[in-house]
């Protein structure tokens, strides 16, 4: 739930220093200097997966979404003092978030996007740990997935 914020993204491939990233549940939203990329996200105690699935403003670009190919490439995030640093499946660092100020307001978004989320009870819900497996039965790994 630390990770529902609104970042200043630095060290991202590709982003301008006005960058940020605002993480909300389900869904992201990403500040660049053209607009607002939007997309969902999800996250373990140290699995992180990210999806583009719109944008707004000078960011659409004819028929295709705009990528974030670093974004798209984290799996991974870990504490950095009051922020995170998310990283890819090497374990490379991708990109670091830190708390600091935000976008200024655009026509394409609604205004209340340039703050960070409140944290409801709905969003305390969608963090909830799954209750665990009922004796008997074993939880899967990545070893003993078909097809990985």
């Amino acid at each position: 739930m630390g990770l529902v914020n609104l970042w200043r993204v630095s060290g991202a491939e590709g982003e301008e220093p006005d960058t940020w990233l605002r993480l909300d549940v389900p869904d992201f939203q990403l500040w660049r200097g053209c607009g607002m990329i939007q997309g969902s996200w999800q996250a373990t105690e140290g699995l992180f997966l990210a999806s583009t699935y719109g944008a707004s403003g000078e960011c659409v670009t004819g028929a295709t979404l705009p990528r974030v190919a670093w974004l798209e490439s984290v799996t991974g995030y870990r504490a950095a003092g009051d922020g995170w640093t998310l990283s890819d499946s090497n374990g490379a660092v991708v990109a670091t978030l830190t708390l600091d100020g935000g976008p200024d307001p655009i026509q394409t978004a609604a205004e209340f996007y340039t703050e960070p989320p409140v944290i409801t009870d709905k969003i305390r819900e969608e963090f909830r740990q799954p209750a665990p497996l009922p004796r008997g039965f074993t939880p899967a790994t990545p070893e003993n997935l078909a097809g990985r």
